[in-house]
């Protein structure tokens, strides 16, 4: 080979009549050469990568020890708990769940289209129809995957996804809401649209929350459930799949939430705006001014609390009763009216064809309206994590914090989530700044450059 590299041999093959193949061994052997220098690059770039991972894996474990705990219980489970089949039905499932969110779009499209062939036939079918293939699909899907869905439904696993996943997606639309003003008729319709989205979820959510915290209170619940099976895996499967798709959220809100919200709000009083009328509310007013025990600076504030009668006057009913109803009143005001007052505004929205119709008018007050509640949600589903997870809060407590919350007059949903929202992008814009580059001057000096590159 080193004889190839000479100059007498370069001379020889090319100036005399040497034939073209005596060069033949040497570029076999070049190209032998070059084939184990290419598969050692390749083995060497693996061995890094392969370093660089277990580096990086060290080094979360080092920073979030817990997570060594959960993989090793993770595996554990897969090993004694779950057969092959078991493990098969599990991963179909998460790559049908990737393939829908991977394809959303195109499967949604495929669905309306489907369900305007049915309504083209029978518009009583096409009304059943999803309501059938849904519930039949989540029976289905909880009889097969039983043993894999069992440990979700545990009370420290499940909250993360009843609360914990859609705060983070609603926080995520009101801080892009907030920082993308809406200008144009298109945005107005674009946000309704994902505001409507989210405001049924939580109507979803919130009326299963007040129903498994007031059954909770009723002697021998837990020995009663324990004769339904398969009835915790079927709740979380529905609560994920509403998650999923906005057209899973319609069917459970039509099909349970709004028969639920008929019948209670028999119960419940109401007005249709959540406010007292204004004449109801002068005559409490006048009534204390004349007894003369009052400031003017006191009539004030009870009639600004008056505005929202129903939630003050139940708060302060509730607030001073006893554990049993003091819970079932923490329920109704913290869950119970606020999907009472999100059903409100989405007929309203419906009456107008928002949604429906491309020329439909979308009234600012009814945006704001709704996403005083989306803002609600967000700030009391923190104080329900926080009392799962952290330390109980009585239910007193809870219901003040949630009259403040949801007030008009303090609207503290409102402030935590905007004053939360303005710390992020403060945060986020401060990382994002890039240092000012700066000059040594003569004088050995460093002076900053401006952004217009003067001195």
């Amino acid at each position: 080979m080193y004889q190839l590299l000479t100059l007498h041999y370069a001379q020889k093959y090319v100036l005399t009549t040497l034939p073209i193949a005596h060069i033949q061994p040497f570029a076999t052997e070049a190209v032998k050469e070059f084939s184990f220098a290419v598969y050692a690059l390749v083995v060497a770039l693996v061995k890094i990568v392969y370093c660089l991972i277990l580096i990086g894996t060290k080094l979360s474990i080092l920073a979030f020890p817990h997570a060594v705990k959960i993989f090793r219980q993770i595996v554990k489970f897969h090993r004694t708990q779950l057969s092959w089949s078991d493990i098969l039905i599990e991963i179909s499932a998460i790559s049908l769940i990737l393939l829908y969110v991977i394809f959303r779009k195109r499967i949604l499209d495929m669905w309306r289209w489907v369900d305007r062939y049915i309504s083209a036939k029978s518009k009583a079918a096409a009304a059943a129809a999803p309501h059938v293939i849904f519930f039949t699909g989540a029976l289905l899907f909880t009889v097969l995957g039983k043993k894999f869905i069992l440990p979700f439904t545990s009370t420290t696993v499940m909250p993360l996804f009843t609360l914990g996943i859609p705060v983070l997606r609603s926080f995520r639309f009101a801080r892009t809401f907030y920082n993308d003003p809406i200008q144009t008729i298109a945005h107005r319709r674009k946000y309704y649209n994902l505001l409507a989205q989210l405001l049924t979820l939580w109507a979803v959510l919130g009326t299963y929350h007040s129903i498994v915290t007031v059954l909770a209170l009723v002697p021998f619940s837990n020995k009663i459930l324990s004769y339904l099976p398969y009835l915790k895996e079927l709740i979380i499967v529905i609560l994920t799949w509403i998650q999923l798709s906005p057209v899973f959220t319609k069917i459970v809100f039509s099909s349970i939430i709004a028969p639920v919200i008929a019948y209670l709000s028999k119960y419940i009083p109401t007005a249709q705006n959540g406010n007292a009328p204004d004449n109801n509310r002068h005559y409490v007013v006048m009534i204390l001014r004349m007894s003369r025990f009052f400031k003017d600076h006191h009539l004030d504030f009870i009639g600004k609390l008056l505005e929202d009668s129903v939630v003050t006057i139940m708060a302060t009913i509730f607030v001073c009763l006893p554990n049993p109803f003091a819970t079932m009143g923490m329920m109704t005001i913290t869950c119970l009216l606020p999907v009472f007052r999100i059903v409100t505004i989405t007929n309203a929205f419906r009456v107008r064809g928002v949604g429906e119709s491309a020329d439909a008018v979308i009234p600012m007050y009814l945006l704001d309206k709704a996403l005083f509640w989306l803002y609600y949600w967000i700030a009391f589903a923190w104080v329900w994590l926080w009392r799962i997870y952290v330390a109980p809060i009585w239910p007193s407590v809870t219901i003040l914090i949630a009259l403040w919350l949801q007030h008009i007059f303090f609207a503290g949903g409102k402030y935590v989530v905007v004053t939360t929202i303005e710390a992020t992008n403060v945060i986020i814009q401060r990382n994002q700044q890039r240092p000012v580059p700066r000059t040594i001057t003569e004088s050995g000096s460093s002076e900053s450059i401006s952004a217009e590159g003067g001195l």
